[in-house]
């Protein structure tokens, strides 16, 4: 979506360890956009059913609030990941 800024990610040099790790960066914090708005009860379960170092960081990620337009991008893009 036009909407959403996008960082480009610098793939020369990148092996296929560091990639996945950007790749897995980039989806918790697309997680935390959509989880910025929702209920406290849905937010701590999510985060308690990760371990302690995804879960914290995904806890820190939502503490920034993101537009509302991208929020609503990025709940319907995990719900349509869920399907």
């Amino acid at each position: 979506d036009e909407n959403i800024p996008h960082q480009r990610m610098n793939l020369k040099g990148l092996t296929q360890e560091s990639f996945r790790n950007q790749l897995h960066k980039r989806g918790l914090a697309r997680l935390a956009i959509a989880l910025t708005d929702q209920h406290d009860d849905l937010i701590w379960y999510v985060t308690h059913r990760l371990d302690i170092g995804r879960g914290n960081a995904l806890m820190k990620a939502i503490e920034k609030k993101s537009p509302a337009h991208i929020v609503k991008v990025m709940v319907n893009s995990v719900m349509e990941a869920l399907k």
